[in-house]
């Protein structure tokens, strides 16, 4: 990818390992914070390559970005959750239903003094 004569390679191998139909269980204690997806952030243990597509748009927005800085920037989980679902708006469960279904949902998304829950999803 080029970005003004500059070329962009992005790899992290890191915790690579093989992927297969079904997805399995892992931690939900992967991902460097800022580009951590939604649902991983609510507790899901059972992800694949998708959540490495969350973290590339976030490079890339980053990279386009007048300030050059991370898109979502926040110090903790429930945090980093509320930096995006403020800056995206929450799903509404009609888009993602199984959003409620995630272990840290009650205590990151039903908490009144978390994020305004009327706001549709960017």
């Amino acid at each position: 990818m080029i970005f003004d004569n500059y070329l962009v390679k992005l790899a992290d191998f890191g915790l690579a390992r093989p992927s297969g139909i079904p997805a399995k269980k892992y931690s939900d204690e992967v991902i460097t914070l800022w580009y951590r997806p939604p649902d991983i952030l609510l507790g899901s243990t059972n992800y694949t390559h998708v959540c490495d597509m969350w973290g590339v748009g976030c490079i890339l927005a980053e990279l386009i970005s007048t300030d050059k800085k991370a898109l979502f920037r926040g110090k903790d989980e429930k945090e980093q959750l509320d930096v995006i679902f403020k800056k995206c708006g929450v799903p509404k469960n009609t888009y993602w239903p199984e959003m409620k279904s995630f272990p840290n949902y009650q205590n990151y998304v039903e908490n009144p003094n978390s994020i305004d829950n009327e706001m549709d999803m960017c």
